[in-house]
């Protein structure tokens, strides 16, 4: 419709950092939510993250990610829910969530924000660790992050485990670009045992 405030833009694939980032210059306004291809936005959900932004202050919101009511939702695919995919259940303190649940299906962040530590990095080819990686750098800058579940985005397609070893694996690969860029996290990436060449060979 010509009132429409809706813009769309197309680049050459070079990986969901690199989408983020573009959306990211063009935005018009001084907030921007981020959420998957693959997810359906609950009603509330803009609502949600905008009340939390004018309580709060300077803050990044994350928000809940579900499986979609209408999916049948299978013993694994509930095993993933229960903290293995996301870890909302991990969260300790809603008002001072970490760095770890900075998903982006589903969280916010103010734009001068994102400009002021450079954006998503370029250098993660897939869709993995790319966000967490950014809400480290800006929680390095002293930004607090909010969980609000009742900002609920949808998963609107079905996994398997085949699936999701293919998504590990590329996964995997992400968490060794994370770890160059911040050795001091070697630990908690898990990655430490994956980088001695006789377990790689194994």
């Amino acid at each position: 419709a010509p009132e429409t405030r809706l813009r769309y833009f197309r680049q050459q694939n070079r990986g969901p950092a690199a989408a983020r980032n573009y959306g990211t210059r063009e935005a018009r306004g001084d907030i921007v939510l981020f959420t998957g291809d693959d997810c359906l936005p609950d009603r509330r959900l803009l609502e949600v993250h905008l009340a939390t932004h004018d309580a709060e202050g300077d803050v990044g919101v994350i928000g809940l990610v579900a499986w979609h009511p209408e999916l049948e939702i299978t013993p694994f695919m509930t095993f993933l829910e229960e903290g293995v995919q996301f870890g909302f259940k991990f969260i300790e303190d809603p008002d001072h969530a970490t760095f770890w649940s900075f998903y982006t299906s589903n969280c916010s962040v103010r734009k001068a924000r994102l400009e002021g530590v450079g954006g998503f990095d370029e250098g993660f080819p897939y869709a993995a660790y790319e966000d967490i990686e950014l809400g480290y750098r800006l929680q390095q800058r002293g930004l607090r992050l909010v969980y609000r579940p009742t900002a609920i985005t949808y998963h609107h397609h079905a996994t398997t485990l085949e699936r999701y070893l293919v998504r590990q694996r590329l996964a995997g690969r992400s968490a060794v670009v994370f770890w160059r860029k911040h050795p001091e996290l070697i630990e908690e990436l898990q990655v430490g045992h994956a980088i001695r060449v006789s377990a790689a060979l194994k």
